[in-house]
């Protein structure tokens, strides 16, 4: 390790496999040395190749603690515009091109070798600094690897690195050596003959026909000559060993990489194994496959037991095959070649100097003496190279190889043996969960035949089926002292006629069949009744029912309780549920004769009437009775205006209000005649109820005001399509179809597929509004018709390349949401280059260019700082109030009356103050 300068003062280096620390510390020279170990021993060093240096050898096991002392000087590069980085490679030349190149910044940061140093801002006098090193994925068993790594300054004026100290060391992976034994206890060890304490020595010797029998290794294509003397037939046994050291080194290679496949495997099955356990202990938890007891009784434990079965081979396989498979390999099979070339540069040197020696006239004083040392050491070369190819094909190397596979074989059957004592010791409980599931099928098959039984009875059944015959009447409970009715309701079957007051005997005690329950007090609690109907929604009830499209009529959930008629709009959806109520005070119900389909009755209030539909003439008679004594009890009574019960079990839970108010709340005028009622509800002029139903304190609205009304919004569109051609189409998709949809807050002009879409953006993204169906203030008409969709798409869609990208009217709903998203939510396509969000919102405000205007507002201003400014830039003039409902429907909230009289005239703060929008108050 070197270093430099005072910046750097010592590091230490930590998570060593031997648990130790070793210290490093700078000396002037700038250079690092080591100072102590924690252990007491020397640092062990290792001659790196490429760059000529020494390097620390630092074993570990996971990953490896380094930290940094820096002296205080270094809190003067913040100052200097200067970024303090750590630069980590693991070859040379990568680590020298950081410095041989100019980077910019992001382009820095952005690497993967590079680490920025975050220094704090107090001015204590030693920084500290940790930077944990790991091996990179997949390679933690690799156990060589050389690091070059610095401590650098990178200046971003010049976009240069300035090296401050350079450390590389060499690291050694001791991974397995620190797995825990202990998993398999004494008792349950199965010994092997490489795990027995007895040594091959001790073994009683073998015969020679014995040894030949056992014998691994297979010479009969070479035979060693027992001359090792230079020569033809010597020259051939050398060549036919070569051609098969090639061949060798070859298989060697395919090994190692396959066991490497199977170590990847014997992970990713381990991993699939603990996944499996864990997904299935989540469905049981999360639905109702009830799996605790077999997980707890046998799953968990064996899902471990392999788990850890799978953990232990793979340690093996890398341990006690690869490694030192590998170590043979590299030491041994690797440089076959080098030395078949030196043995040949070797024997071209020797016969060459025989060549000279024979070809000297005389014998020159010392030349005899040259030649026979020559002589002598090719001679023992060619013997060690004669050795080394007999011991790679029949010696130490193969019986070495077979050996370690051995070894790793007699392991890997100690663990199958102790597997499969461990997966026993578990096969009680799993024979206990057999016989429990056994009973459950029995069960279960009994409940079937119950089911089979069951379903023949009601194939078999002549009549209705019990699923659509009408339910069992329900408890009716009109129990109040009649004595205390005051005035009978007059119309039709009402609530306490005078018939009904007269017969008070029958009456307590029977209506119709229906159980009548005595005693107690009057409520209307106790009248329950639920059931489905079909409820007619469109058109006029004066007219012939059976004309009518059957999608007039709505199947809904109701029920009568507490004094009220609830009906449940997708009921089927407990989630999406819809709920609206009808008072029965005052109601009447009866049934409504002369019309084409059956079972119908209507509901009457002193505000409104609704036709319903039953499924049977018992099930409309058993609705009647149950509206009629609800309305008799509500109406004496003076119940108060109930709601649903909340816990009842008997009705969809989580259910909300359809309408903001209820139907009674809401009269219809009574100036509607039946045909401006059908033209209301026709799907030409789909009014919403809020708006046909509106209240007394707004006045009753005309048939005339909706047909005027209905007709302004469709001039109010041929409006903005003679203003802007380019709003006669979608601002997305292109489609002249249904073009009745705009976004009040971008605004554009949509089709309504495109408005489905904005709308699932959110209202925080689009505002959604329906040209024909909702009421658009004066300034929202206004906005739309002075931007329109080309003013919007230039701003929006200007970085857009490729037209194509665009889609089409025929293209399907993820394909156009897909567009949205990154038109409206990301701004893919607007052109942010050196826009200022606060000053190109204020310039366009102040200067009226909707495209800058656009443009501030895609970007985000700060409202909450500038909201002032950009309001007083807006109020100034009168004609740009439709630019302050642009401003208001993107996220400007109204400041404090104080501040609001400061800038704006009285009669502005008059009309803002209608706005009713929220108003931000400054803390």
């Amino acid at each position: 390790m070197d270093g430099s300068d005072s910046l750097l003062k010592s590091v230490d280096v930590s998570k060593l496999d031997n648990g130790s620390t070793i210290s490093f510390r700078a000396r002037e020279d700038g250079f690092l040395e080591s100072i102590s170990s924690s252990s007491g021993k020397l640092v062990d060093m290792v001659l790196d190749s490429t760059s000529k240096e020494c390097l620390p050898k630092f074993s570990f096991q996971n990953k490896l603690d380094f930290y940094f002392l820096f002296s205080d000087r270094v809190l003067q590069l913040q100052k200097e515009r200067k970024v303090l980085v750590l630069i980590h490679c693991e070859s040379l030349q990568s680590f020298d091109s950081f410095f041989a190149q100019k980077l910019k910044y992001a382009d820095l940061i952005s690497s993967d070798n590079v680490h920025e140093i975050f220094l704090p801002d107090s001015n204590a006098a030693n920084i500290r600094y940790h930077w944990e090193w790991s091996p990179p994925s997949g390679k933690l068993l690799e156990y060589e690897c050389k690091n070059y790594s610095c401590i650098a300054v990178y200046s971003t004026e010049d976009c240069t690195l300035e090296r401050i100290s350079k450390f590389s060391y060499y690291t050694v992976s001791r991974c397995g050596d620190s797995m825990d034994d202990t998993f398999f206890s004494e008792s349950q060890r199965v010994t092997s003959p490489l795990t027995t304490s007895q040594t091959v020595q001790t073994q009683p010797p073998q015969s020679p026909e014995a040894k030949t029998e056992l014998s691994l290794i297979n010479t009969k294509t070479v035979i060693f000559p027992e001359n090792y003397e230079d020569g033809p037939s010597f020259r051939s046994m050398l060549h036919e060993l070569e051609q098969k050291s090639s061949l060798m080194k070859y298989y060697c290679k395919k090994i190692m990489k396959r066991i490497v496949q199977l170590s990847d495997a014997y992970d990713a099955s381990q991993v699939a194994v603990m996944k499996l356990s864990e997904t299935l202990s989540e469905a049981s938890n999360s639905t109702s496959m009830n799996m605790d007891i077999l997980l707890d009784s046998y799953l968990t434990k064996a899902m471990d037991i392999h788990a850890t079965f799978i953990q232990k081979l793979n340690y093996d396989l890398i341990n006690l095959l690869y490694e030192p498979f590998h170590n043979i390999y590299s030491s041994f099979i690797k440089p076959i070649d080098d030395r078949r070339l030196e043995f040949d540069e070797q024997s071209k040197s020797f016969y060459g100097s025989l060549s000279r020696y024979l070809s000297a006239k005389k014998d020159k004083k010392g030349g005899d003496s040259k030649f026979f040392q020559k002589e002598k050491t090719f001679a023992l070369q060619r013997y060690d190279y004669y050795c080394f190819m007999q011991d790679l094909h029949d010696g130490s190397i193969i019986n070495d190889i077979n050996g370690i596979f051995l070894q790793y074989f007699h392991r890997q059957y100690d663990h199958i043996a102790l597997f499969s004592n461990l997966m026993n010791s578990v096969l009680p409980n799993l024979q206990q969960l057999n016989l429990k599931l056994e009973k459950t099928k029995w069960s279960t098959t009994r409940r079937d035949k119950g089911r089979e039984m069951h379903r023949s009875q009601v194939i078999q059944t002549s009549g209705r089926p019990k699923s659509m015959a009408p339910p069992s009447p329900s408890p009716i409970s009109p129990s109040f002292p009649l004595h205390e009715i005051q005035s009978p309701m007059p119309n039709r079957r009402m609530a306490a006629s005078a018939d009904d007051i007269s017969q008070t005997s029958n009456f307590t005690t029977e209506i119709k069949g229906k159980c009548i329950s005595n005693g107690g007090s009057a409520s209307p609690d106790k009248i329950f009744k639920e059931g489905l109907l079909l409820v007619f929604g469109a058109t006029e009830l004066g007219t012939d029912l059976a004309m009518v499209s059957k999608a007039a009529w709505h199947k809904h959930w109701i029920v009568v309780e507490n004094g009220s008629l609830w009906e449940y709009a997708n009921w089927k959806d407990s989630v999406k549920s819809n709920v609206s109520s009808i008072s029965l005070k005052h109601a009447s119900a009866d049934k409504v004769r002369k019309q084409g389909r059956r079972f119908c009755f209507e509901v009457v209030t002193p505000k409104l009437k609704r036709l319903y539909q039953a499924t049977s003439a018992e099930e409309m008679d058993s609705w009647i009775e149950a509206i009629c004594e609800a309305a008799k009890i509500s109406s004496f009574q003076l119940s108060r205006v109930a709601t649903p019960l909340s816990a009842s079990v008997r009705r969809p839970s989580k259910v909300f209000p359809l309408f903001s108010t209820s139907f009674e709340t809401t009269p219809i005028s009574r100036k509607l005649s039946g045909s401006g009622i059908k033209k209301a509800f026709s799907r030409k002029g789909s009014w919403n109820l809020q708006q046909f139903f509106r209240s007394d304190n707004s006045g009753t609205m005309h048939m005339e005001q909706l047909e005027r009304y209905h007709a302004s919004a469709n001039i109010f569109i041929q409006m903005l399509r003679k203003t802007d051609v380019s709003n006669s189409v979608c601002a997305d998709c292109g489609s002249v179809k249904d073009v009745t949809w705009c976004s009040i807050n971008i605004p554009v002009v949509l089709c309504i597929e495109c408005s489905g879409i904005h709308r699932s953006l959110g209202t925080h993204i689009s505002k959604t509004r329906s040209l024909l169906l909702d009421s658009l203030s004066q300034q929202s008409k206004v906005l739309l018709c002075k931007i329109g969709n080309a003013a919007v798409n230039r701003v929006y869609e200007k970085g857009l390349s490729n037209p194509s990208l665009k889609p089409k009217p025929e293209h399907n709903a993820q394909v156009k949401l897909a567009f949205a998203q990154k038109k409206y939510v990301e701004h893919a396509f607007i052109d942010f280059a050196g826009v200022d969000a606060d000053a190109t919102l204020l310039e366009g405000l102040e200067q009226n260019k909707i495209s800058k205007i656009l443009l501030g507002l895609a970007a985000k201003p700060n409202f909450e700082e500038n909201g002032v400014v950009f309001l007083k830039a807006v109020t100034r003039d009168t004609s740009k109030l439709h630019l302050l409902e642009l401003l208001f429907m993107n996220g400007l909230l109204l400041p404090d009356s104080e501040q609001l009289s400061e800038h704006v005239s009285p009669d502005m703060q008059s009309y803002l103050s209608q706005k009713q929008f929220t108003k931000y108050l400054k803390e």
